[in-house]
């Protein structure tokens, strides 16, 4: 592969690790955030790109009376 093909693999591979339905990447919650979001308090999460904030909070969507907002600072 030449450098430019392999700038495109690259490319490709961290686009299509981000979290969505079509990765079918989980959250392994190691130590117990989901608990912490799923507790009658506001949360702010936040984080470096790829530390699964995203995958963290699509953890929690089963349940009921939980309002979810994203803004991309």
């Amino acid at each position: 592969m030449n450098p430019e093909e392999i700038s495109k693999l690259v490319t490709y591979i961290e686009e299509n690790l981000r979290a969505s339905s079509s990765v079918g990447l989980s959250f392994v919650d190691s130590r117990h955030h989901k608990t912490r979001l799923l507790s009658n308090q506001n949360h702010v999460i936040f984080g470096r790109r790829g530390a699964g904030k995203t995958t963290l909070v699509k953890a929690t969507k089963e349940t009921e009376n939980q309002i979810t907002i994203y803004l991309n600072l």
